[in-house]
């Protein structure tokens, strides 16, 4: 589908609020191009052959008259459409004089975004029927083809018959459109809206190799096992294999819940594990489910206390998503200056993208006596951000999950386990809280703690101090 250019100055486009947008992530709009200064969008616009029609705002160095003036100029086939909270006769005339194709006002502007987004949605809702076909009724359900559908065509066709290619009916599509770009309505399936209680942590990091897969599940297990409802997510769409590392090859899938929201009831955790979402099974159509990110947090988020996402290298619009909707984003870096640097440059992509860094914690990972990084390390690197060590967990962790016993790690201790459980007892206030209501929980006192170095409570005395206080 072809884009819109949206240029629109930096502040304007990481608060669309003052656009009379409230609510709405411009970055994480696949058809819309944000373009903030007057040499990016000239560049841009140029010879853009994706992109539909211009929508100019503001700019951070030029009018917003002149830059559309410009953009027309450089392109005059291409719809060029002034923005203007004040629309006189000067605008108009400005307008007609740098001929372009129409001023518009911040209520018109909210109206083609929203038609523009609905349009963007049934195409993506129509992607999705033909990459995902609805799967089988399961017993006691009744399957419900919609009329015009190929699968209807198919069923009309008698055996071995190829059934006619079947177009939707423009209806179909138009409720489709409205359907999805208006907020889902979940009140039939139990759910809560993403206002819900869960705390929503994602793991990333600037590349691959971190231990991201690692962590996540660790990091469900301990708040699991500390007794918050918790639900697992694999959001690597083409590396993500947590299934396996479960021993959960059966598991439900993001595309399955995709396709059977109903199945939204069936998330439950089970035998000491946590809920768990796998990665969809087809590498080729897993980036289509960028788009349905917002929806499927608001189908689970209600449901548990805790939601963990695990997340891959390779950085998409999956990312932008989910740091946004983070209540902390937990920021891996392996031993490898390449890994250090690539998070650097990740930042930068979130800055310039408008994305909120104060949820986001650091992390040196595998972490040992003569290592390269230490939390003081990656502060100083990172200009003082707030970081965390998390140990190096040995050949125990690998042995464990290569063999389906992620259990055994919490139970038997280790050196990974329990500095991730004291990173967890830090940034997730319910789950220090469910630690201490546990008292003989699984992970009572971590690492840190039992050498004396740890946090103490009030009135608490531990390791060194004791001795010292003793003698």
């Amino acid at each position: 589908m072809s884009k819109v250019a949206l240029c629109v100055d930096a502040e304007s486009a990481q608060y669309p609020q003052v656009l009379g947008l409230p609510d709405e992530s411009l970055i994480a709009q696949s058809w819309l191009e944000l373009l903030c200064t007057a040499e990016e969008a000239r560049q841009r616009l140029a010879q853009a052959a994706d992109i539909e029609q211009t929508w100019v705002v503001s700019c951070d160095d030029m009018e917003a008259v002149n830059l559309a003036a410009a953009c027309k100029a450089d392109a005059p086939g291409r719809p060029v459409l002034l923005v203007s909270q004040d629309i006189g006769g000067s605008v108009r005339s400005c307008a007609a004089k740098a001929g372009l194709d129409d001023v518009i006002d911040l209520a018109e502007l909210g109206r083609r975004y929203g038609q523009r987004k609905a349009q963007h949605a049934a195409l993506a809702a129509a992607h999705m029927d033909q990459a995902y076909p609805p799967a089988s009724p399961s017993v006691g359900e009744k399957a419900v083809v919609p009329a015009g559908s190929g699968a209807a065509a198919s069923a009309g066709a008698g055996a071995g018959e190829m059934a006619p290619a079947v177009s939707p009916p423009a209806s179909v599509v138009a409720a489709s459109a409205e359907r999805l770009a208006a907020r889902p309505d979940l009140s039939g399936l139990g759910v809560m809206p993403a206002e819900g209680k869960a705390f929503f942590l994602p793991v990333v990091s600037g590349s691959g190799g971190a231990g991201k897969s690692t962590v996540s599940l660790l990091a469900a297990l301990l708040t699991q096992q500390a007794g918050l409802q918790t639900l697992l997510i694999d959001f690597d769409p083409q590396f993500g294999d947590l299934d396996a590392l479960l021993g959960c090859g059966d598991a439900m899938g993001i595309d399955d819940l995709v396709r059977s929201p109903l199945r939204a009831a069936q998330l439950a955790p089970r035998g000491g594990l946590p809920a768990f979402l796998k990665a969809p099974v087809r590498l080729e159509d897993a980036e289509q489910l960028a788009n349905q990110i917002p929806w499927v947090m608001d189908a689970v988020q209600g449901r548990f206390d805790v939601v963990i996402a695990n997340t891959g290298g390779f950085w998409t619009e999956i990312q932008a998503q989910l740091l946004e909707r983070s209540s902390k984003a937990l920021f891996l870096i392996d031993q490898r200056p390449s890994s250090l640097r690539a998070c650097k440059r990740a930042l930068d992509l979130c800055a310039r993208c408008g994305i909120a860094a104060s949820p986001f914690v650091f992390a040196p990972n595998r972490c040992s006596k003569g290592g390269l990084y230490t939390s003081i390390d990656v502060s100083c690197a990172l200009h003082g951000a707030v970081s965390f060590e998390l140990a190096e967990g040995g050949y125990d962790v690998e042995d464990a999950l290569a063999e389906g016993r992620p259990l055994d790690l919490i139970s038997e201790g280790n050196e990974l386990v329990d500095s991730l459980d004291d990173l967890l007892r830090q940034i997730m206030p319910s789950y220090q809280q469910a630690v201490e209501r546990a008292g003989d929980g699984p992970r009572r006192q971590s690492l840190w703690q039992r050498l004396g170095f740890g946090r103490r409570r009030p009135g608490e005395v531990t390791g060194h101090v004791a001795e010292r206080e003793s003698a």
